[in-house]
């Protein structure tokens, strides 16, 4: 779902597939404080999750957040 909301916005990103590889989801699992995935980050910043996302979206911020 989080990678059909980007597409719809036009934004391109880069999928990292965590569950090949223990020690990049460790990594994830210390930058978001989070052990749901996804988890998005835009410019090193942690964004959330899908569910946030979405939430982001339906209060007009998503837009806003991406264009910074």
């Amino acid at each position: 779902m989080v990678k059909r909301l980007l597409n719809s916005k036009n934004i391109n990103f880069t999928e990292i597939d965590i569950g090949r590889n223990p020690e990049l989801k460790q990594i994830m699992i210390e930058r978001s404080n989070r052990h749901t995935f996804p988890q998005v980050f835009f410019n090193g910043k942690h964004i959330g999750d899908c569910m946030e996302l979405y939430d982001l979206d339906r209060k007009g911020l998503f837009d806003k957040l991406f264009k910074e």
